[in-house]
């Protein structure tokens, strides 16, 4: 389930940002006397890096014979035979990133996610300066991320989860950048601050690297998504996250982190999904900034430091909560029969913990559950209810 969780995360965050990919066509010009030297000479040089096309797209298609407007993978800009978009993802091309793409100077959108381009990324990327989206996705490409890349004024998107990047992330300036996706690489060192202080950025997703450091003080008025689920982040939650009052998600689960859940978390009216499990936080009762959080969808705290009793309303504070995990955490006392209130729960686990008492029988009256794990609670109230409960668990 956690798992499904984290592709979830990474699903959606790719998802919503088909909203500045999904371009329309550019142009085609079908006369070869049209193209430009320097394009054409950049596109033979990056078809001479690839060692392996098997799908022969690249070889059936890229002939000087033709425009290289109307090539596969190739469009043009409507005012001049300059390449605007090369779109060549999912074709399983092997071989390295040749440095005269960085001659293109009017591509807008460059996409070769899901190939096996190997090696590292040239320095000339950075010489794209009217690139607006780029993507390389799920390749096999290491070393460092050029600096220059994040020195591109236009960039909205940058997509470049997946690979073997190493080092640290360059300082982060495209006043424009509206998604960073780092996510699944080696990357290390501290996140730089400077990504938190670009106002257009609505989406960042750098989990699973082995960030260090502490999280920088945020000031990111328009961030939707934040993802830096398993790192080394240490220190605690900043108090200035409580300024994201448009994040629908927060990721922190899988890092060092201490302290307390800050308050001011509880100004996010419009967070849909927590997720903290496996930190270092200080051992206290539920935060009351959770509790305001009436919008969430996925409540996970496992190993979060929880100890004392739910409040006895808890339940009433999430009308739309589906997931909720608090399991292997200290907490005692009763399950609060307001449980039944938060009536769209398909997936409870309060595994490991040490609640007493009998199970509220009204936890039969959730018509949604699909899984209630309730390992080390001693008794559950025998009803009839409890027959509308499609269990994939159910320890007692």
């Amino acid at each position: 389930m956690q798992a499904l969780q984290s592709t979830m995360c990474n699903t959606i965050f790719l998802l919503l940002l088909l909203t500045y990919t999904n371009q329309p066509c550019m142009a085609a010009i079908p006369n070869p006397q049209q193209n430009h030297p320097v394009d054409l000479s950049a596109l033979l040089a990056f078809q001479s890096h690839i060692t392996s096309d098997p799908q022969n797209i690249l070889t059936s298609t890229w002939n000087t014979n033709t425009s290289f407007c109307n090539w596969t993978g190739v469009s043009c800009s409507r005012r001049r035979p300059r390449v605007a978009k090369l779109q060549l993802n999912g074709l399983s091309l092997t071989g390295t990133i040749a440095p005269e793409i960085g001659n293109m100077t009017f591509l807008r959108f460059l996409d070769l996610d899901n190939n096996n381009f190997n090696g590292h990324l040239p320095d000339s990327l950075g010489n794209l300066r009217h690139l607006k989206s780029f993507h390389i996705l799920y390749n096999m490409l290491n070393g460092p991320i050029p600096p220059s890349i994040f020195n591109i004024s236009s960039l909205e998107v940058i997509l470049l989860g997946g690979n073997f990047f190493s080092g640290q992330i360059p300082s982060i300036h495209p006043p424009r950048l509206r998604g960073l996706g780092l996510f699944n690489n080696q990357l290390e060192g501290p996140i730089p601050p400077t990504i938190f202080n670009i106002p257009s950025l609505e989406q960042l997703s750098l989990p699973f690297n082995s960030l260090t450091g502490e999280i920088p003080n945020v000031h990111l008025e328009s961030l939707i998504f934040l993802n830096l689920r398993g790192n080394n982040l240490t220190g605690p939650i900043p108090a200035s996250m409580g300024n994201l009052t448009q994040l629908l998600w927060l990721d922190l689960i899988d890092n060092h982190l201490t302290g307390v859940v800050p308050s001011s978390l509880g100004r996010l009216g419009n967070l849909q999904l927590l997720e903290l499990r496996g930190n270092n936080f200080q051992l206290g009762p539920m935060p009351s900034a959770v509790l305001n959080m009436s919008s969430l969808v996925v409540l996970e705290l496992t190993s979060t430091g929880l100890i004392g009793s739910l409040p006895a309303d808890f339940g009433l504070h999430f009308p739309s909560l589906q997931q909720l995990y608090l399991d292997y955490n200290e907490l005692t006392g009763p399950i609060p029969i307001s449980l039944s209130n938060a009536s769209n729960l398909e997936v409870v686990d309060s595994s490991g913990s040490t609640f007493t008492g009998s199970v509220p029988a009204t936890i039969g009256d959730l018509s949604h559950l699909q899984i209630l794990n309730l390992e080390g609670i001693l008794t559950i109230a025998k009803t009839s209810q409890f027959s509308i409960i499609s269990s994939e668990v159910v320890d007692y």
